[in-house]
């Protein structure tokens, strides 16, 4: 059972991180605008990273990837991955590929847009 507590503390905190710095975070600003033009590039980006066996108790890696849309971000993700790696390669490849999951995600959703 989880303790709702805990993620009262931990709202509470990042509230207070948020008003504390208000001048940093991510900027969601576009680097281009699209013109309704089909043969408009749209550029799909995306960076991950990840931790060998960070976790002490079931030594499984964290990983974590953002993917931004003409340099403005679209998602991003940071969890425990759900099984445990044999090498910090192996960790990345896992962590790669997730993200490329998603960017494939992204760019579906594009193409239905037409």
């Amino acid at each position: 059972m989880t303790n709702p507590i805990g993620y009262v503390k931990g709202m509470h905190r990042v509230m207070k991180d948020c008003l504390a710095y208000p001048d940093r975070g991510w900027m969601l600003k576009p680097s281009g605008v699209w013109n309704g033009d089909k043969d408009f590039d749209f550029v799909i980006r995306e960076r991950s990273d990840s931790n060998y066996a960070t976790c002490p108790v079931t030594s499984r890696n964290v990983s974590g990837y953002v993917t931004y849309l003409m340099d403005a971000l679209v998602t991003a993700q940071s969890a425990k991955q759900k099984i445990v790696a044999l090498s910090v390669t192996e960790a990345e490849v896992m962590s790669a590929v997730q993200c490329v999951q998603d960017i494939l995600y992204v760019m579906r959703v594009l193409e239905s847009i037409g």
